[in-house]
């Protein structure tokens, strides 16, 4: 081995925020400006001159925009030492880190998409969250990390996780690179759940949400005294920060779509059984289209779902940490997790963050380094618990190998454990299944633009069309932008 009913605006900012703190791929946001063909002539896209005061390039500077937050900060220390680094070979580079706040974001997309349109830039190396990475695929504006990994004298594809990797590549091409990821992990609630179900899940090695479906509706059917129990008992993070019945369906409805070949397959029994199960899972949901912003956020702002006793699951990642699962605790609200899995049996991965390279930048190799050393450190977020795993393999083991043991001395957010004793041995065991779990092959969403599928399941919550009429009419709408 070589060397993403309160007013509009409060919710628009409200979901900002959110996304932005946990992590993972983006929406369509961005799309209209990198899809926009009705004018030919740049200059009708830049009514504000926002060309004009783009900077030229210059070699050895290499520019950097990343959201704020915590990650903001380690890309600083790792900045500072690849400058160190670079100057003791002799080389003198500069690194300008452009960190990007919360209210800055939409200017922040305008002027990056004018700036690509001209082809220009702002940044080498930028955070594409906010941004459609299909667009910007399509149009040429980002390169493929797969080149740069392979002229890469002291770095191999294989020093990294390939099965993340490959979840993110589309015909074969790597247009965004992971710094860290959390595996989905699903338990069932051993308070509420009656103790049948619960032997039936423990029967699963991983779990799919259409199989969850299923025990959620038996559990209803058998027991109408548990009919108020939801899917899970906490929807606002369930999917790892996907908040709304869109974000679940574009999720599931991705696992039946090939990017490669550009082809889906979306009226398949299982995906149209899913679509019917959405009212059941979440409950009535039809009060969140009162306006255009209830179908993105309206369901966070349901407060029966916060409650350990509301829900038949939970995702471990959100409130619930990962290395619960991952340890015998004493009487735990959640029991026997197994990894979180589409229908291809794919572990669905969240808590990504992303990098993207500009294809006009003059410093390729330089804007490659700086990605892969953030790749490759250790501590990838100054968090002191976080279950975000290092893309790096090496470097992977060591963080987890960390968290656990923070874990058995952390009484601040966890249950106790069971057995206090041969706490190595436990440290070790729980180490071992997490590599384990994140070797299986994966999953993550590849942003389908929210515009492609919010009327549609509109129409079927609110009784107009059928789960099949919602299945076939998103079969064709998806169909129909894969060859666009």
């Amino acid at each position: 081995m070589k060397a993403k009913n309160i007013s509009f605006v409060f919710l628009f900012l409200l979901t900002l925020v959110l996304l932005v703190a946990c992590g993972g791929n983006s929406d369509n946001n961005g799309y209209d400006a990198y899809t926009n063909d009705n004018s030919n002539d740049v200059a009708d896209q830049d009514p504000e001159g926002i060309i004009n005061e783009i900077p030229n390039q210059a070699e050895n500077v290499l520019s950097v925009a990343v959201i704020e937050g915590p990650f903001a900060s380690h890309l600083s220390v790792i900045a500072n030492r690849m400058e160190s680094d670079m100057a003791d070979e002799g080389v003198d580079i500069t690194i300008n880190l452009n960190v990007i706040e919360f209210e800055d974001i939409e200017s922040h997309v305008t002027r990056m998409s004018v700036g690509l349109m001209a082809g220009q830039h702002l940044y080498d190396v930028f955070d594409p969250w906010w941004h459609n990475v299909h667009a910007l695929r399509d149009r040429g504006f980002i390169l493929d990390f797969n080149e740069l990994l392979y002229n890469d004298p002291i770095r191999n594809r294989d020093d990294y996780f390939e099965n993340v990797l490959g979840a993110l590549e589309v015909g074969g091409r790597l247009y965004t690179f992971p710094m860290f990821f959390r595996p989905d992990m699903i338990g069932i609630n051993n308070r509420r759940v009656p103790q049948v179900f619960i032997d039936r899940f423990s029967q699963y090695a991983s779990i799919s949400i259409l199989e969850m479906m299923r025990i959620q509706n038996d559990i209803h059917e058998l027991h109408p005294d548990l009919s108020h129990l939801g899917l899970m008992h906490e929807v606002d993070n369930f999917f790892g920060c996907s908040r709304s019945p869109v974000n679940i369906l574009m999720r599931e409805a991705e696992s039946h779509i090939n990017f490669t070949t550009r082809t889906s397959n979306l009226t398949a029994p299982n995906f149209v059984e899913f679509i019917s199960n959405i009212n059941t899972a979440f409950g009535d949901i039809s009060h969140l289209f009162g306006d255009s912003s209830g179908m993105v956020t309206g369901i966070i702002m349901r407060n029966s779902v916060r409650h350990v006793e509301q829900g038949v699951f939970t995702l471990y990642g959100g409130n619930m940490r990962v290395e619960e699962s991952l340890f015998n605790v004493v009487n735990p609200y959640f029991v026997h997790s197994v990894p979180f899995v589409d229908n291809e049996g794919r572990l669905h991965i969240s808590g990504i963050h992303l990098f993207s390279i500009s294809a006009a930048t003059v410093n390729p190799d330089l804007a490659w380094e700086f990605v892969a050393r953030v790749a490759d450190s250790t501590r990838v977020v100054d968090y002191s618990i976080a279950m975000h795993i290092p893309i790096n393999r090496v470097s992977a083991e060591s963080r987890i190998r960390d968290l656990m043991y923070a874990f058995t001395i952390d009484t601040r957010f966890t249950l106790p454990l069971a057995d206090d004793t041969n706490i190595n041995n436990q440290i070790d065991e729980a180490t071992g299944r997490l590599m384990d779990i994140i070797s299986m092959p994966m999953t993550t969403d590849m942003s389908l633009p929210t515009t492609l599928v919010e009327d549609i399941l509109e129409y079927f919550l609110l009784d107009v069309i059928t789960a099949e009429t919602a299945a076939q009419q998103l079969q064709n709408r998806i169909s129909l932008w894969l060859i666009e």
